[in-house]
């Protein structure tokens, strides 16, 4: 059986991208069936230019690491390369069609698959319910949100390697943890974001913010949104192929990262001091 890799991410802008990978026969140096989903819905006036910015940075990650299929890649670093990749936006974002994305894909996984779905959008806990709202378009317009504990579940029903929920909003659900397994990959270089699709294994549940100290996600036009920035810098960093990856350690280093940049950038608005990234 071939390994599956599917990655489903959303966030909130305007363009609606599908690529298609060439079928590759599985070698040492390919991973097949990696398909990729991100929700950009830059509807929202006042965080557009920063999801907008963020968007950028995601699609530089997938460029810079080879894991866009279409475009050329160094030949001295370990390639993993994504079968599909589709964005969506506005009308196309709408919790339906992601729910129903999702729920397709994770029926349709082996075992060995990986399953990562990655939110930038306003999302909202009322009632101990964490609402996201990938179609905002203002503070009071929010339009129709979809409950995040459905979206895990819609990405959980099916066993697989490794299934992640990201989002870089406000908070999270439960989930298990599984460290890394050895590979029989040879040890040249490889980008942590191509390693923790090719190793990564467990369930997991990531909350850039804590909802319990009152944190919001912050950004800028010019940097994007604080923990995507983090993510990808720390994503598109080469490292040394061991054939395994542990995604607490990533999530320490994320941590990390994002204290330090807080502690660069001052919040004029909130004096917020920190952002707390939560696991499950």
């Amino acid at each position: 059986m071939r390994n599956t890799i599917v990655i489903l991410a959303m966030f909130c802008t305007m363009e609606c991208l599908c690529n298609a990978a060439q079928q590759e026969p599985h070698d040492k140096n390919t991973v097949s069936s990696i398909n990729l989903l991100f929700v950009f819905g830059m509807e929202e006036e006042k965080c557009g230019a920063v999801v907008a910015e963020s968007k950028r940075r995601v699609e530089q990650l997938l460029k810079t690491t080879g894991v866009s299929p279409d475009l050329p890649f160094r030949k001295d670093m370990k390639r993993v390369k994504a079968d599909q990749i589709i964005f969506l936006d506005g009308k196309d974002a709408s919790p339906k069609n992601i729910l129903n994305i999702c729920r397709e894909w994770d029926a349709n996984m082996g075992k060995d698959g990986a399953l990562l779905v990655y939110f930038v959008c306003r999302d909202a806990e009322t009632a101990h319910r964490q609402m996201l709202y990938p179609m905002a378009k203002s503070k009071t317009d929010w339009g129709e949100g979809l409950l995040r504990k459905d979206v895990f579940e819609a990405i959980t029903k099916n066993e697989r390697r490794l299934t992640l929920l990201i989002t870089d909003g406000c908070a999270s659900d439960t989930t298990q943890y599984s460290g890394g397994e050895m590979s029989s990959w040879s040890s040249e270089p490889i980008y942590m974001f191509s390693a923790m699709l090719a190793y990564g294994q467990g369930k997991y549940n990531i909350r850039a913010a804590s909802p319990a100290k009152n944190e919001r996600p912050h950004g800028t036009p010019e940097m994007g949104t604080f923990f995507t920035n983090v993510f990808v810098n720390c994503m598109d960093a080469p490292t040394e192929d061991t054939g395994q990856f542990d995604m607490k350690s990533m999530v320490e280093e994320l941590q990390a990262e994002m204290t330090n940049l807080f502690r660069e950038v001052i919040d004029s608005e909130n004096r917020q001091q920190n952002q707390t990234i939560m696991l499950w």
